[in-house]
């Protein structure tokens, strides 16, 4: 741990961010002495595929559209949340492979949904700005719809995400927390 805060100070960053898993008390314990302060509850969650479902489950007056994976390093250079390591734009244009959503309310907001499709298991979501929970269950269920057999893992999900509840009952479980930590250069 010593050797890690030195290197990064070392190399100018500014802060260290981390995860550990709630309920390993002995790292955040280290993590704790050390300096690290609590950010944010994050949550793993799962969803397994489903099959069965053939007519929409959202209000069909919200338009759904591809997003053209060209637009999708613009889109997501828009963002306005605060991702974790894991989805940072960054991070996720690195992943390569990419699809996503785009939802138009009737009253003319708009909202996307980017995402990894792997061979047999969906990750890596970022969601845009949540407009109603509507928006969000159009845009999840046309991603589940599009990969009807393929699971789905989507990792550092903020416990106080306003998508949460929507992806609960879309069928969503989660399967363990973390706990983000964070520690400032002084």
């Amino acid at each position: 741990m010593d050797a890690m805060v030195v290197a990064a100070w070392g190399r100018d960053c500014d802060r260290i961010q981390l995860e550990v898993i709630s309920g390993n008390d002995p790292a955040r314990g280290l993590f704790v002495a050390y300096g690290f302060t609590d950010v944010r509850e994050l949550l793993v969650v799962r969803r397994p595929p489903r099959t069965g479902h053939t007519s929409p489950l959202f209000d069909t007056s919200i338009t759904i559209t591809d997003l053209p994976e060209a637009d999708i390093p613009a889109v997501l250079a828009s963002r306005t949340d605060s991702p974790s390591w894991l989805d940072e734009t960054s991070s996720l244009l690195k992943w390569g492979k990419l699809a996503g959503f785009e939802a138009y309310h009737p009253d003319g907001q708009r909202s996307w949904l980017v995402y990894h499709p792997g061979t047999f298991q969906l990750s890596h979501f970022a969601f845009g700005p949540f407009i109603d929970a509507n928006v969000a269950r159009a845009l999840l269920f046309t991603a589940h719809a599009s990969h009807p057999r393929s699971d789905t893992k989507v990792e550092n999900v903020p416990a106080d995400s306003p998508y949460w509840p929507v992806m609960q009952a879309l069928g969503y479980i989660p399967t363990f927390t973390r706990q983000e930590m964070v520690l400032y250069r002084r």
